[in-house]
C-alpha cells in the first residue's frame, strides 16, 4: 500500500483489513464533507480517552491545540508520534495541547499504542471517525492546528514534522 508522497505504508501481519476498513470509512466520510479550511472555526468535538476520561474541545479554549488523527497500523503515524510527544513537552508551558484521535477499531489497539509509546497527552478512541468526519480528514496521519482563537491555523496531511513545527510556532506566536 502506498502512502502520501509514494512511500510505502507498512501494515502489520493481521492488520491489513482493519487499516483498509479505516481508510474506506475515512474516504466515505470525506466524500460527504469537504476538508476543513484554514481560517474556518474549528468544530466542537468531544470524546473519551483510552483511559476512560471524557474530554471536549471547550476545555482547551485559549490554548493552541494540535489535533492528531492516527491509526496504530499506520507506519507514518507511528514514526511521527515521538515528535508529537516532544512538541507537547517543549511547548506545554506556552499553551500547546496535543490531543490524538485514534481511528483504530479496537480500543485495546489504541490503548496499547499509547502505552507502548509512553504518551503523556490525551488519546481519544474514535472508531466511528466522528471527530475525523467533522474535520474532513481523508488520510492518516493528519494534524490540525487550532489557534487560541478557535480557528483552524493549519492542516497537515502526512508526517511532515517541519511543516508541523512551523505551524505550531506560528499559532503559538499569534495573539
Amino acid at each position: 500500500m502506498r502512502g502520501k508522497g509514494g512511500r510505502n505504508v507498512k501494515l502489520g501481519k493481521h492488520s491489513g483489513w482493519l487499516a483498509i476498513g479505516a481508510v474506506l470509512a475515512l474516504g466515505v466520510a470525506a466524500l460527504a464533507q469537504q476538508p476543513i479550511r484554514v481560517g474556518a472555526a474549528a468544530p466542537a468535538w468531544n470524546g473519551t480517552t483510552v483511559a476512560g476520561k471524557a474530554i471536549r474541545s471547550s476545555q482547551y479554549r485559549g490554548k493552541v491545540v494540535l489535533l492528531n488523527f492516527f491509526s496504530r497500523y499506520c507506519a507514518e503515524c507511528r514514526g511521527e508520534y515521538p515528535h508529537l510527544e516532544q512538541l507537547q513537552k517543549r511547548f506545554a508551558a506556552r499553551g500547546l495541547q496535543v490531543v490524538s484521535v485514534s481511528l483504530d477499531q479496537k480500543k485495546e489497539d489504541a490503548g496499547a499504542f499509547a502505552r507502548e509509546l509512553r504518551t503523556t497527552f490525551p488519546v481519544i478512541f474514535d472508531p466511528n471517525a466522528t471527530i475525523a468526519t467533522k474535520f474532513g480528514v481523508a488520510s492518516l496521519p493528519t494534524n490540525i492546528v487550532i489557534g487560541r482563537n478557535g480557528k483552524v491555523a493549519a492542516v497537515i496531511e502526512g508526517a511532515d514534522t517541519r511543516k508541523l513545527d512551523a505551524a505550531v510556532a506560528r499559532a503559538l506566536a499569534a495573539r
